[in-house]
């Protein structure tokens, strides 16, 4: 939820232009998590959401249409990046996978971040941030020795997941400066 908005913060940073699409309706998730500006709660106001997403052009598009399909191909053709943390296949299934959209545009780098990474034995399985923060063995390392283990304030495994996600798309960007081909990244939280 929070990895996808965290890996495109430091292109921004650095001056990329950032397009956000977002859902019709409900919009992203992060707007529903608190806390909120002044203790308003409102889809307009909450924290992490204006964290992660200050800075960038905001787009709805409803992806289970033709015509938002055709939008995101569109912008595909003339863009460098694209971040998505959807279920493993869902960009698939909307017909915007990796190997669809690099017919469009072959110089392009995709960063696809999941719990689990789009291939493998747990490809399927359910996540969340207190999951992949324990499968990944970073819980091991916190709480007393003689205690149970602790979870460390807020979502680590979705920041790391974020920033290795942001590390990959910087190498790929290189790779493909001297040699003008794309690459999809696969991120596992």
């Amino acid at each position: 939820m929070l990895s996808g908005g965290y890996c495109s913060e430091p292109p921004r940073d650095l001056g990329a232009d950032v397009i956000k699409i977002e859902t019709p309706n409900s919009g992203d998730s992060t707007r529903r998590i608190g806390p909120f500006l002044n203790g308003s709660v409102s889809i307009e106001t909450s924290a992490p959401f204006l964290y992660l997403n200050a800075g960038k052009q905001s787009l709805t598009l409803n992806l289970e249409c033709d015509e938002g399909v055709k939008i995101v191909k569109e912008l595909v053709k003339t863009s460098d990046v694209l971040v998505e943390n959807f279920k493993p296949g869902v960009m698939n299934t909307l017909g915007l996978g990796y190997s669809e959209l690099g017919k469009l545009n072959p110089a392009l780098v995709m960063a696809s971040i999941s719990y689990f990474g789009g291939t493998g034995a747990y490809r399927d399985y359910e996540g969340s941030d207190l999951v992949a923060y324990a499968i990944s063995g970073y819980m091991y390392l916190t709480g007393d020795e003689d205690r149970e283990p602790l979870k460390a304030g807020g979502s680590q495994s979705e920041y790391q997941a974020g920033v290795a996600g942001a590390m990959s798309i910087m190498a790929a960007l290189t790779h493909r400066d001297f040699t003008g081909e794309g690459q999809h990244i696969d991120v596992s939280a």
